[in-house]
């Protein structure tokens, strides 16, 4: 990938359903005060924290529309995990991003800041001109994100019995992994928010996937990108997804 970049011309869609909550009160039911910090002045999408937390609960709402969009469109490959499952899991995506304090020390975490608030104060920032103290502190932020959302996501995996008690994962927690990294790459990449977030050129899910299958899976969500996020697509009595 390519940093610096010129920007997307395409316009993001606003979201035209609710998100689906799962611990409601954890996920969403908090956003705390925006910290004082002055907005780029080139940054459009997202100029401020509450900006941020709805950019990146929208991303949320897009991974689960593309991660359902995967299991009914490739059913024959998915039929062995339960959609209720996948709804359940999809729902607790990237929740240490969107967390209040008190959520988050369920699951281990020492900060007294959200890690949402945290990570705000490097969005749009080219991290590669960043001081090397600056590069330590953000790096930090982000292993620290990632260890909490592991943990999340070890108790969930503990609590349906996805994990064999020698520590191998099962055949079902396998799906939903492919499942979510499906989505989830997919949205990063065309997502017009991300060049801005992120800022630099997003390499396409296609390209970015290592399993050929992957990339053709990924290919097929990228096509339809627009319609999937909108709720584009309706089941037949089969399960079938048609696009509308």
């Amino acid at each position: 990938m390519t940093n610096n970049s010129a920007r997307s011309k395409k316009t993001m869609t606003p979201a035209n359903a609710c998100i689906p909550l799962l611990l409601a009160s954890l996920c969403f039911g908090y956003i705390p005060e925006a910290p004082a910090q002055e907005a780029a002045t080139e940054l459009v999408y997202v100029t401020n924290y509450s900006a941020f937390v709805a950019h990146t609960q929208q991303h949320i709402a897009n991974v689960q529309r593309l991660g359902r969009f995967a299991y009914f469109h490739w059913a024959a490959e998915f039929s062995s995990l339960p959609p209720e499952l996948l709804n359940s899991y999809l729902e607790i995506h990237d929740l240490a991003k969107t967390a209040d304090v008190e959520t988050l020390k369920i699951f281990g975490y020492k900060g007294n800041k959200s890690l949402g608030e945290l990570l705000y104060q490097y969005y749009g920032k080219d991290l590669n001109a960043l001081p090397e103290e600056e590069k330590i502190k953000f790096k930090e932020i982000i292993n620290e994100t990632n260890r909490i959302d592991n943990n999340i996501r070890m108790h969930f995996f503990r609590a349906k019995g996805l994990i064999f008690s020698n520590g191998q994962q099962s055949p079902l927690l396998k799906t939903l992994l492919k499942i979510e990294t499906l989505a989830d790459v997919t949205d990063r990449s065309a997502n017009p928010v991300s060049e801005e977030e992120f800022n630099k050129e997003m390499t396409r899910a296609r390209n970015f996937l290592k399993e050929p299958d992957d990339r053709k899976k990924a290919a097929v969500l990228e096509a339809y990108y627009y319609r999937i996020i909108e709720n584009n697509f309706i089941l037949n009595r089969c399960g079938r997804v048609h696009l509308k």
